[in-house]
Formats: structure tokens, C-alpha cells, sequence
């Protein structure tokens, strides 16, 4: 009578013949995992480098820039000029944007060291840096307000190209009615319109903005005032419409 192998027995020989596929299936999950846990270890150590730059670049800009017969405190970063405070600070921020862009603090101090060149008179430079610094930002908020300020400095340059790129990212803005900038960006659009003699189109901005925003059923915005204050006066009328 012939021997019936059970089931465990069945799978074993199975285990047997195919032991080396087994082996070098079990070797590979065991370096996936290993990959895999590195990656993360390795991320947060990388993030935790990242905030610790931060940290020492907000330092330089907490600094204080010291007046006349004042001494700096022990162990106080101080500067004597407003010039060499921001040239640090943008040096600081540049650093830990170049070493960690790809983390977001890096985004954070990417966007630093734009207002510090600002500060500096440098804006330039300021719009190149900010272009760059937006194709590293994932919140769809984030970078809505940076486009915001990107389309404003491409608005005040002196190229007639970068203006008309300006006013087209501000129209966009002000298009996309869910967008965390909307209001700003409506405006951002009829202030430009207004300083350069459009009263018409500036007024078309600004209703629309009213429009939108002012009303106890509606989201708030703090540019619905100023708003109303310019369109009276395009209108020769003080009071609001």
C-alpha cells in the first residue's frame, strides 16, 4: 500500500526543490526592507540637518543692527549696518536653500533670502531666485501666495516682457476663485491698472473684488476697504459702492 504524504509534508518537498528561489526571494524582501528603513532614517536625519541651518540663519536675522554708542550684549550677533545684516542673511538663507531644497525648510529658506535681497535693492536677482524656489513648492497654498509675490516682481521690473508675464500670472489668480490669493490678486490687478491710467479696467478688478468678498455671508478680506476707497474716487463719489 502506497504511503500518502500529508500536506505539510507535500509543502516541505516543495520548500526543498525550490529552496534557492525561496532563499533569494526571502534575501530580497530583507533588502527592500532595509532600503526602505534606511531611506527614511536617512530623510529625517537630512531634515533634522535642514532645521538646524534654519535655526542659524534666523539667528542673523533676529540680529539687531547697533545705533550709535550702543555695545552688543555678551555672546550677541550684532551687525553696525542694515546692509551687512541682510547680506548675511541672505548668505545664510542661500546656503541652506543650495544644501536642502528638496526638504521644505529649504523652500522656507529659499523665499528668506528673496525679501533679503529685496532688502537689499536687489531684485533681480530676487525674481531669478523666487522663479527657481517655485518649482520646489508641493502646497497648492504655499505656492500660491509665492506666484503672488513673483507676478508683483515681475510687474515692477523694467522689462516690458516680464510686466506683461506678471499681469498674466496675476490674472490667473484672480480667475481661480478657490484659490488662497484670489482677493490679493484681484487687487494686486486693479492697482496695476490704476497706476498705469486704465480706469476702467482697474474699477472692473475692484468690483469683482467686492463683489466677491464683502458681506456677512461671504469670506472677509482685508482688501474689500481699500478697494471700495479707490473705486469711489473713480467714480468722483465718496461713498462706497
Amino acid at each position: 500500500m502506497e504511503y500518502s504524504k500529508t500536506v505539510v509534508e507535500r509543502l516541505f518537498d516543495r520548500a526543498v526543490t525550490y529552496r534557492k528561489e525561496l532563499l533569494l526571494s526571502a534575501a530580497l524582501i530583507a533588502v527592500s526592507s532595509a532600503s526602505i528603513a534606511g531611506y527614511f532614517a536617512y530623510k529625517n536625519y537630512v531634515a533634522c540637518l535642514g532645521h538646524k541651518a534654519y535655526a542659524s540663519a534666523l539667528q542673523l536675522l533676529q540680529a539687531r543692527v547697533l545705533k550709535d554708542n550702543e555695545t552688543p550684549g555678551a555672546f550677541e550677533t550684532v551687525f553696525t549696518s542694515s546692509a551687512a545684516k541682510w547680506k548675511a542673511v541672505a548668505e545664510a538663507f542661500g546656503n541652506v536653500y543650495v544644501d536642502y531644497s528638496h526638504v521644505g525648510v529649504g523652500v522656507i529658506a529659499g523665499a528668506a533670502k528673496v525679501q533679503a535681497l529685496l532688502r537689499l535693492g536687489q531684485d533681480d536677482e530676487a525674481r531669478v531666485l523666487l522663479a527657481d524656489v517655485l518649482t520646489h513648492i508641493t502646497s497648492p497654498e504655499l505656492r500660491a501666495l509665492y506666484t503672488l509675490t513673483y507676478a508683483r516682481l515681475l510687474i515692477d521690473s523694467e522689462s516690458a516682457a516680464d510686466q506683461k508675464s506678471g499681469v498674466s500670472l496675476l490674472a490667473q489668480l484672480a480667475a481661480t476663485k478657490d484659490s488662497a490669493v484670489n482677493d490679493s490678486a484681484l487687487y494686486y490687478l486693479g492697482l496695476h491698472y490704476w497706476l498705469n491710467h486704465d480706469a476702467s479696467s482697474a474699477a472692473n478688478y475692484w468690483k469683482q473684488l467686492v463683489m466677491q468678498y464683502e458681506g456677512v455671508d461671504k469670506k472677509s478680506s482685508p482688501w474689500v476697504g481699500k478697494a471700495k476707497e479707490k473705486l469711489a474716487l473713480i467714480q468722483g463719489a465718496p461713498e462706497s459702492v
